[in-house]
């Protein structure tokens, strides 16, 4: 297979991908993100010795901002330095610390595109004992929906047809999207 962004040269050749580890400085040992002042990013990615007489030990890219989720690889990047601190302090805790970040770096048409991959904080439950519970029963044929009280005495009860027998792929997904609306 030919790329077209490279002719003969298989289409592989355009991309880099480094496997992360939470165990690592900033969550990967080759492509290290620093945080900036202004909340930007730099990485430093260690380059093969065989490029080090041309370019150097490391390949500096800076002023780096992702359209999505940036503020969750900040938060990422400071959890990496919470366990490198723990660590520094011999603190037992620092285990429960750190993140893996993996990037990717895609070349295609209109040029390279940097992705990366990190672990999204579990989000806190939050319970309130003053209030009900709303309760989705999904069954062959429709939804069965219920609002309760404090206590579990029912409060308000709906069914939703859903009925995706026969239906094909996008009209079933429609249906379901029809359904979850009127449930909302």
């Amino acid at each position: 297979m030919k790329s077209g962004l490279n002719p003969g040269r298989p289409q592989e050749t355009a991309e880099i991908f480094f496997l992360g580890s939470k165990d690592e400085t900033s969550g990967n040992q080759t492509c290290t993100a620093i945080i900036e002042e202004d909340n930007l990013l730099t990485l430093r990615i260690r380059l093969p010795n065989a490029l080090h007489s041309k370019f150097g030990k490391y390949l500096i890219i800076s002023s780096i901002v992702f359209a999505y989720g940036h503020q969750h690889i900040l938060t990422s990047l400071k959890d990496c330095r919470q366990r490198q601190l723990l660590a520094g302090a011999k603190d037992p805790h620092f285990i429960n610390h750190g993140q893996a970040l993996t990037f990717r770096f895609k070349q295609d048409e209109k040029g390279w595109r940097l992705f990366l991959s990190t672990s999204l904080p579990v989000p806190q439950w939050k319970t309130n004992q003053n209030r009900g519970v709303i309760g989705v029963d999904i069954n062959t044929d429709h939804l069965a929906l219920v609002e309760t009280d404090r206590f579990g005495n029912p409060l308000y009860k709906k069914t939703i047809p859903l009925n995706l027998y026969g239906k094909s792929k996008e009209q079933s997904l429609a249906l379901i999207g029809d359904a979850c609306a009127q449930v909302v």
